[in-house]
């Protein structure tokens, strides 16, 4: 072949390679431009979706809000307001649900929870010459006990159905009697006091009763204290001990701090709206004389309460804002007294066997009798039909008074 010919088959064939080359370089240039393409429709469609389910997620939750509204709604449409309760037709009127009384504290009656059925209650002996007040957390008792001592003054036993919550000084606590042993077995109580006389401890060693002694009992000075608030008072006026001291000195000594299941306590008290002293004398003022000391109640109609008085003045709770002491129940119960003839005057109470007495509450009285078998089983109390005397729920103040003054109790 001619060499013009063979160049120009040389330069044929490299302008061919060149068109392929170039055919082949927009092919692959189309190729990446449409994984490209694909790449942001995948993106879009991805964005896309997360934009739809946030869309349906704050539907939801709108819908889910617009439903608890009108559910508060509904709830408070259902429930009356205090006027509507009062001018509403009664049938037109639903009535409200009553507490449901699963647990009911047995030395008032009145609802609370699980945790306090537990606990033991605690008696605490509280001085009561006048003299010695004020009186420090005595407000706080759920049942107060008064009963006469030697010279013809009274003592009170202070019962507490959960003393670990009262966190300042109890008191004064004074010296013990044995008749108050029974009123504290009545509810199987710890029995909390500061010395006693020779019987008192004759009858606590001989029934085993477990008591805390601020005297001769080991814990006096680190659980019972001289308040310096009473430093004022005599030395005797001074003991005092708090509820959480109460418990620490107890654990420490190993007495028990809980309470006998299914225990028989002697207080019953309604569960209905039935007034127990409807049919009853009016009792609006109740006048208690004892001997040298005489306290009174006055009922109080707006707040269904007795106001406790002594000495001619109302008895208050120093470290309760000065509040006088208030009862929804006064029980009085007549015990023969006899004295011993020692040098210190002390008194006998007979509190076994029977004898009568006065429930009081809403401002009306009616006739009681009480028994106990034995000195360390409950006191039953029964109305004058003989069945099982059942209370207002509330605080309960007990008068242990010679049977012999039972006719100098009034009631105005």
């Amino acid at each position: 072949m001619a060499p013009r010919e063979k160049q120009s088959k040389k330069n044929s064939s490299q302008t061919s390679d060149l068109k392929h080359a170039k055919q082949d370089q927009r092919t692959r240039e189309k190729s990446l431009q449409t994984r490209e393409a694909k790449s942001k429709r995948k993106r879009s469609i991805v964005v896309i979706c997360c934009i739809v389910v946030l869309c349906v997620l704050a539907a939801i939750a709108v819908l889910w809000s617009m439903q608890q509204r009108g559910n508060k709604k509904d709830q408070s449409d259902q429930t009356p307001s205090a006027q509507t309760m009062q001018t509403a037709n009664p049938s037109e009127t639903q009535a409200p649900a009553e507490i449901p009384f699963s647990y009911v504290n047995p030395l008032t009656g009145e609802a609370c929870d699980a945790a306090l059925l537990q606990k033991r209650p605690v008696a605490v002996m509280i001085n009561n010459i006048y003299t010695s007040w004020p009186q420090f957390n005595t407000s706080r008792a759920d049942i107060i006990y008064e009963c006469e001592v030697e010279g013809g003054l009274t003592r009170l036993m202070a019962i507490y159905s959960d003393i670990e919550q009262i966190k300042d000084s109890i008191g004064s606590v004074r010296s013990a009697r044995e008749y108050y042993l029974d009123f504290a077995a009545d509810f199987d109580a710890l029995f909390v006091h500061a010395g006693g006389a020779d019987t008192a401890y004759i009858e606590m060693r001989a029934r085993n009763t477990e008591h805390l002694d601020g005297v001769n009992g080991g814990v006096e000075g680190k659980y019972y204290v001289r308040d310096p608030r009473r430093s004022y008072l005599s030395y005797e006026h001074q003991l005092c001990i708090t509820g959480e001291n109460v418990i620490a000195a107890a654990t420490e000594k190993g007495l028990r701090t809980t309470a006998t299941p299914n225990y028989a306590y002697p207080f019953h008290f309604v569960s209905g709206g039935q007034d127990p002293t409807a049919a009853g004398q009016t009792a609006n003022e109740v006048q208690t004389p004892f001997s040298a000391v005489s306290g009174s109640f006055t009922y109080d109609s707006a707040t269904q309460k007795y106001l406790r008085y002594e000495y001619g003045v109302a008895q208050t709770d120093a470290l309760n804002d000065d509040v006088q002491l208030a009862f929804d129940n006064i029980v009085i119960i007549f015990c023969p007294y006899s004295y011993t003839g020692d040098a210190k005057g002390h008194i006998e109470v007979q509190t076994t066997g029977s004898g009568e007495g006065y429930y009081i509450s809403h401002g009306k009285a009616v006739p009681i009798t009480w028994s106990r078998t034995e000195h360390d089983v409950p006191m039953t109390l029964l109305t004058a039909n003989g069945t099982a005397l059942e209370m207002n729920p509330g605080k309960t103040f007990v008068c242990v008074m010679n049977s012999a003054r039972k006719a100098d109790v009034t009631f105005g």
